[in-house]
């Protein structure tokens, strides 16, 4: 019964950042604050607030972006390939 929950707040989560990605928000490149922030207005005011650390592992996972560190910074930002 936990794992159904488990991938269900996966594919949600997954969902979530693909409508961001949709919405040509990462047509420039943007931190991973920006894109956790722009993906929590898609987010039920019941669930808790997407973080920056639950963006990358995402990101990266599509396949369909480019990442780099910021210059001058330790933050990741990322842009629609």
């Amino acid at each position: 019964m936990i794992w159904v929950f488990v991938i269900n707040n996966i594919m949600a989560v997954s969902n979530f950042i693909q409508k961001v990605m949709d919405d040509g928000f990462l047509d420039d490149w943007k931190t991973s604050e920006e894109v956790a922030y722009k993906a929590n207005k898609h987010v039920s005011d019941y669930w808790t607030p997407l973080s920056q650390n639950i963006v990358p592992p995402y990101l990266k996972r599509t396949k369909l972006v480019q990442w780099r560190k910021k210059v001058g910074s330790h933050k990741l930002e990322w842009k629609k390939i």
